[in-house]
């Protein structure tokens, strides 16, 4: 039987957000185990999602400040005048947490977002991959490119949020930048990606950098279009603007205000407004 895990990424200011997205998981996989990494103590978020009803079977809490300590090369990501924060520090433990977990498929999700309809990641034995036709820097492009040696293999955004990952293609990746590159390959991923000289930022998506692998490695992939609904405000969760075939909802107020954390009594004091306003727009939790 095909194990299949989870790489859930939780923000100190998206753990409200993942209180949202946890109660729409019946759209998703059955995982095997989720990991779930983020700056709360593992019993302390256990209790919150308790206290939100989320089914908890199989999670396994990963402080990120000891994921980090325990392995320094993710400090290269770190650059101090980046106004996007710990952007690129994040991506960086995703590729150790894909590294370490044990699993056939590595299901990587950020907190933020979720399914509005049924998702499987894996359909017939191959990795059912979202993609998107949002344009990107070109940067994105050319890490692949440099890290692998081989062209961009899909003309389409894979920058979705989530995605899966044979554990045996990441097994090759690594295994070619170890062989190619002087440095650790966790180093060598962000060396290799080029700089934007008039933003003075490194533009780096770990979904391109996979799902470009992936499609390199296999003659036949399913492939899913992510049609996404982003709100920045709550007032945008309305009766009349939710677009046609909408399938990923995603909260992209880069504060978390909209479903912020209070630290004080662990609580996520807009999420019964939110639900209620996305059962407005037709998008039922469990």
């Amino acid at each position: 039987m095909v194990k299949i895990a989870r790489i859930l990424m939780v923000g100190a200011h998206r753990i409200g957000a993942v209180c949202l997205s946890l109660q729409f998981d019946h759209n998703l996989t059955k995982f095997d185990q989720t990991y779930v990494v983020c700056p709360l103590p593992g019993n302390r978020l256990e209790k919150v999602f308790q206290k939100y009803n989320i089914n908890t079977q199989g999670f396994v809490y990963i402080n990120d400040q000891e994921l980090v300590d325990q392995n320094p090369e993710i400090s290269n990501w770190w650059f101090a005048d980046d106004h996007r924060g710990t952007w690129l520090l994040q991506q960086a433990m995703k590729f150790i947490m894909l590294d370490q977990v044990d699993a056939d498929v590595v299901f990587i999700h950020d907190g933020d977002t979720f399914c509005s309809e049924p998702y499987n990641c894996v359909i017939d034995g191959q990795l059912n991959l979202f993609y998107n036709s949002v344009s990107h820097p070109a940067e994105y492009y050319k890490a692949f490119e440099n890290i692998t040696g081989l062209p961009r293999q899909f003309s389409k955004s894979f920058i979705t949020d989530m995605m899966p990952v044979f554990k045996s293609d990441w097994i090759a990746l690594k295994s070619l930048m170890t062989e190619k590159f002087t440095h650790h390959w966790l180093r060598s991923l962000i060396d290799e990606t080029p700089w934007n000289y008039t933003e003075n930022l490194k533009w780096f998506s770990e979904y391109e950098l996979l799902g470009n692998w992936t499609m390199s490695r296999h003659t036949q992939c399913e492939l899913t279009e992510q049609h996404r609904f982003e709100y920045m405000f709550l007032e945008l969760l309305t009766k009349d603007n939710l677009p046609p075939l909408v399938n990923c909802v995603i909260d992209r107020n880069k504060q978390g205000r909209i479903l912020s954390f209070d630290y004080c009594n662990d609580t996520v004091p807009n999420l019964d407004n939110v639900l209620d306003k996305f059962r407005q727009i037709g998008i039922s939790a469990h």
